[in-house]
C-alpha cells in the first residue's frame, strides 16, 4: 500500500468522482473495461484539467508470464495539475515526477490498478511551498481489448488547503 495514500471507499468518495465513475461504467456497456476510444474528455467538463491518462506499457518480452514488468507514461496530463509537477508530463514517463516519495506512490497506485483491474479511490495531501493540498483521488483501469488493462484513467480533485 502507498505509504502516504489512504484508501477510501466509493461511500467516502466526492460527487465529482462518483459521477466520473459513473461515466467510465457507462462507457464499458458490456465489456469488462471501457477502452480508450470510449473516453471523450469533452463529456467530462467540470473535471477536464484534472483527468490523466496513464499508459502501461510492456518492458518484458512478449510471454504468458503476469509478473513482467510495466512502466506508465502519461499520455495525457491535466492542466490543473502542472502547478504542483512545474511542468507538463505529457509523454513523460510516471518515473520521472521529481518528488521521490509521491513517484513512488504514484507508480504504486498505477500499478495496482492494472494488477487488480478494478477502480481504486485513494484520499492524499500534496505540500507545495509550505502549504497542504487535500485530493481524493479515482483510478480506473481501461483496456483497448475489454479485458487486458492497457492504460488508467485517473482524475484528483482538491478538497481543501492549508498552512500544514
Amino acid at each position: 500500500m502507498p505509504r502516504h495514500f489512504t484508501v477510501i471507499t466509493e461511500a467516502e468518495v466526492d460527487p465529482r468522482l462518483r459521477r466520473l465513475l459513473a461515466f467510465w461504467r457507462q462507457s464499458a456497456g458490456a465489456r469488462r473495461y471501457p477502452g480508450r476510444a470510449a473516453v471523450d474528455p469533452l463529456q467530462l467538463k467540470e473535471l477536464l484539467g484534472r483527468l490523466v491518462l496513464v499508459d502501461a506499457v510492456d518492458q518484458g518480452p512478449p510471454s504468458t508470464d503476469p509478473g513482467r514488468p510495466v512502466r506508465f507514461r502519461y499520455r495525457l496530463f491535466g492542466t490543473g495539475y502542472t502547478f504542483y509537477h512545474n511542468r507538463d508530463m505529457t509523454g513523460k514517463w510516471v518515473d520521472e515526477v521529481a518528488e521521490p516519495t509521491f513517484r513512488d506512490d504514484l507508480l504504486e497506485v498505477y500499478a495496482l490498478a492494472v494488477a487488480q483491474g478494478k477502480p481504486g479511490f485513494y484520499a492524499y495531501d500534496y505540500i507545495v511551498d509550505s502549504h497542504r493540498h487535500r485530493f481524493q483521488a479515482a483510478l480506473l483501469p481501461l483496456a483497448e481489448d475489454g479485458s487486458k488493462v492497457d492504460m488508467v484513467l485517473t482524475c484528483a480533485v482538491p478538497l481543501d488547503s492549508e498552512s500544514p
